[in-house]
């Protein structure tokens, strides 16, 4: 089972330019420009023309303990190492 990834909410100047890219380019036009997942700027505009709005709001979810690196250490060492306990 691989961790999840983890993702960044898009800044203010991001969703910015989103936006003001939108009118000229297309999103993979986009993406190349801004470095931005090509879903990330779909998803983004998929939800502001809905909305209207480019708001952040809060996310559900309990944060997390460990980092993305701990699970992966703690994966591969557990793997490695069958007799240790857990």
């Amino acid at each position: 089972m691989s961790p999840k990834l983890h993702h960044r909410e898009l800044t203010d100047i991001q969703k910015g330019e989103i936006i003001a890219l939108s009118h000229y380019y297309k999103d993979t036009e986009i993406e190349n420009e801004l470095n931005i997942p090509q879903t990330t700027v779909e998803s983004f505009l998929k939800w502001f023309r809905e909305w209207s709005s480019a708001e952040n709001y809060s996310q559900s979810g309990r944060p997390r303990k460990t980092s993305i690196i701990s699970d992966q250490y703690l994966t591969r060492a557990a793997l490695k190492e069958t007799k240790l306990p857990l």
